[in-house]
């Protein structure tokens, strides 16, 4: 019987252990779906700037003729 239960136990630490193991796979997979979001949402920005400067370039471009 004394086997038994510690087969048991090792089989408890072992599922504590792949819990653990899960939980910080999901914490890292949504950490990098933000920085993901992030630099997606930084270069829209960025192109959304690169359209204005060239905008602003024409607009002055038309004024000076």
């Amino acid at each position: 019987m004394n086997g038994n239960v510690r087969f048991v136990e090792f089989f408890k630490e072992e599922k504590k252990k792949l819990i653990a193991s899960l939980e910080l796979s999901a914490e890292t997979a949504k950490a990098s779906r933000l920085a993901t979001a992030k630099w997606a949402k930084h270069r829209q920005r960025k192109t959304t700037m690169k359209e204005r400067m060239q905008e602003v370039r024409s607009h002055k471009k038309s004024k000076q003729t």
